[in-house]
């Protein structure tokens, strides 16, 4: 454009007649060159998706590793309480019963390490929620926290209740097992 404006002012040509053959010469160059041109455009667009998917990967990795540490360190500290608990119980405790509190510390052993993996998933939601990205780093612990504790509550309160139906039912069984089949008609039911 320069060149014409200057062409112009020096010769006194008309824009409107020149104009028209140097934009049919681009149109030419750009039509001889199209497959290199898409070639390089490829070539970029691959890099740049390979270097986005390798940082993508580096950041999840290390981020992913501090959880691990963490899962690891709360995993070993309660399977030490659990192993702790089972090779020194309270005297008046039944076996039954000992047996019962560790499968609840061995099922929050689980649900805590998937709390901690739940927090990185909420994490990296939120994060791609651009309208909250920012507050990510604080809500996503009290999400999965709250998360992970009602998880916990509710599979203790069944382990808990499983345990007691167990039981009621051997109880009835035991009550009823020496009966023989000439008793059974004469049993009160209440």
């Amino acid at each position: 454009m320069k060149d014409l404006l200057s062409k112009k002012k020096k010769q006194s040509i008309k824009l409107k007649d020149e104009l028209p053959g140097r934009l049919k010469s681009i149109a030419l160059l750009i039509t001889d060159k199209w497959k290199e041109v898409i070639k390089q455009f490829i070539d970029g667009a691959i890099t740049g998706f390979v270097s986005e998917l390798i940082i993508f990967l580096i950041n999840n990795f290390i981020t992913t590793m501090k959880r691990m540490v963490r899962i690891i360190k709360e995993g070993l500290m309660s399977l030490v309480s659990m192993i702790r608990f089972l090779l020194n119980p309270p005297e008046e405790m039944l076996p039954e019963e000992v047996h019962h509190q560790c499968m609840k510390l061995g099922m929050s052993i689980l649900v805590t390490s998937g709390g901690i993996l739940l927090e990185e998933v909420i994490e990296k939601f939120l994060m791609a929620q651009v309208w909250i990205a920012q507050i990510a780093n604080f809500h996503a612990p009290v999400i999965a926290g709250l998360s992970t504790g009602l998880i916990l509550s509710l599979l203790i309160y069944g382990i808990d209740k499983l345990d007691c139906s167990v039981h009621e039912r051997e109880k009835s069984t035991d009550k009823y097992r020496n009966l023989s089949w000439a008793s059974f008609g004469k049993l009160k039911w209440s």
